[in-house]
């Protein structure tokens, strides 16, 4: 084992050779640029010989010193950016098998992108940094323009509007759409459904400033047309939509939960994006999230409503039709926000996670597969949480847990039995208002998505596939993004 310094006052790396006894050979030095204070060890040139990356905080210029596979390196190539690097990961960006270098700047606010050319090089870096004014709320991410590449929908609640971010080959998504939703309109949700009869995705959008539901007709070349809304007789605003095919129609329907109020709303379309009168089930007080998951086994999907001001959980078991029955409710900590479901302990029975934005812990219930819960277990993440998403991260066959934290962005690696280590990603914006998993570079693992709401943007990040991700490449939208939605 060898071993490489960063020398922060020289403004060198030293280089130690170990020897079989633990002992080390003297240091050899390399000049590189002013308080060097990152290394990554890698094979950038594709020679199967380890090469040095080096960023220094003194200066605005990555370093490369290209090994020579005897424990020795070339003279520093010198590429320089645009601001100070503060942090250095590796990865194949656009799948054209050359490492790139992911870099963060030391104000936390920029990640840079340098892709590696054919020749071993590095291209000028790409740029995401935050604009101004959006405040993201909301978030959805599917393919909606035919493509092979996932796209992103963005609800920006300060300009009342949704942004369109499509992704491209290369793993970027500067191709952007922004549909004004009119003034005051201030979209809350985001979620995406066959809403027509055309099999192209179409939008549904929660605006809670005139009380409305949107519907956006798609193409699916990536266009869309403003069709109908539909207007609330009450004067609660809608908070929160959940999209589903409840009646087996194969079209879209959107369950709706509302501010401040006790219930939640169920509306299917009948006609070219339009809905029918509503469904309506009495829940509990401010339901914040809405959860649908087939959790009694019977092949329909059942209804799990988190109610942030009565702290508590409402089942609804569904039925063929698209009706829905009261179960049960459990009772949760104080203030929940979140939750989701999945398989925790490996009996394949759907489990239930809650988080609340008022403690440092998540409520684990343990499905009976009947529909019910059993045993309850407390998960301690010591923040309070915003936002949560589920999915194998590690390819370890078990779920694990990413919640936005108040200090970021926290991985909870399942075990397979219903508990949980941890680990945290320093995540540069805190806390994320919401997060989504999916496949963004088609390398077959789980990344994820975070809504910035107080930084007007939406971050990236990329698993390395053993539940590690890059530093996040954000990507500007408007004002306050609220939820994401993401697609094809």
């Amino acid at each position: 084992m060898d071993i490489v310094v960063a020398n922060h006052i020289s403004d060198t790396v030293s280089v130690m050779l170990g020897d079989r006894n633990g002992t080390f050979a003297t240091q050899v030095t390399y000049g590189v640029g002013s308080s060097p204070e990152w290394i990554v060890i890698v094979d950038v040139n594709n020679d199967t010989r380890l090469d040095l990356i080096v960023t220094c905080s003194g200066v605005t210029s990555v370093y490369i010193l290209c090994g020579l596979g005897n424990g020795s390196f070339e003279a520093a190539v010198t590429y320089r950016m645009y601001s100070n690097a503060q942090s250095v990961a590796v990865g194949d960006l656009n799948d054209d098998k050359r490492l790139d270098l992911i870099l963060t700047d030391n104000s936390g606010t920029k990640v840079i992108i340098l892709l590696q050319s054919n020749t071993g090089a590095l291209a000028t870096g790409l740029t995401y940094a935050p604009g101004g004014g959006s405040k993201l709320q909301s978030m959805a991410i599917f393919r909606l323009n035919n493509d092979t590449r996932l796209d992103m929908v963005v609800a920006n609640y300060g300009t009342d509007d949704i942004s369109i971010l499509f992704g491209s080959d290369n793993e970027t998504f500067l191709n952007r759409l922004t549909i004004d939703m009119e003034s005051n309109s201030q979209p809350t949700s985001v979620a995406i459904g066959h809403f027509d009869d055309d099999s192209q995705l179409d939008i549904a959008v929660a605006l809670s400033g005139p009380r409305q539901v949107g519907i956006l007709l798609g193409d699916g070349r990536g266009s869309f047309i403003r069709q109908n809304t539909y207007q609330f007789p009450s004067e609660s605003r809608p908070f929160v939509i959940s999209p589903g095919d409840f009646n087996n129609d194969g079209r879209t329907e959107i369950v709706v939960g509302y501010d401040d109020s006790d219930e939640i709303d169920i509306l299917t379309v009948f006609n070219s994006g339009s809905f029918a009168d509503p469904q309506t089930y009495l829940v509990g007080i401010n339901p914040r999230v809405i959860v649908l998951a087939d959790i009694n086994n019977d092949s329909y999907a059942d209804m799990m409503v988190v109610n942030y001001d009565s702290d508590s959980v409402n089942i609804f078991l569904g039925f063929r039709n698209g009706s829905f029955q009261y179960e049960s409710t459990y009772s949760v900590e104080t203030s929940p926000n979140f939750a989701a479901v999945g398989d925790f302990n490996n009996d394949d029975r759907l489990d239930l996670v809650v988080a609340s934005d008022d403690t440092e812990n998540l409520a684990l219930f343990l499905g009976l597969g009947n529909g019910s819960f059993g045993f309850l277990m407390t998960i301690t993440t010591d923040y309070t949480s915003a936002s949560m998403a589920v999915g194998d991260f590690n390819n370890d066959r078990n779920l694990d847990i990413l919640v936005g934290s108040s200090d970021g962005v926290i991985v909870l690696r399942g075990y397979g039995n219903g508990s949980f280590a941890s680990k945290a990603i320093e995540s540069d914006y805190s806390p994320p208002h919401y997060i989504v998993v999916a496949d963004f570079n088609n390398d077959t693992y789980l990344d994820f998505a975070v809504a910035n709401y107080d930084f007007d943007n939406v971050g990236i990040f990329l698993n390395y596939g053993n539940g590690s991700f890059t530093p996040q490449a954000t990507f500007s939208v408007d004002t306050n993004p609220f939820t994401l939605a993401v697609g094809h």
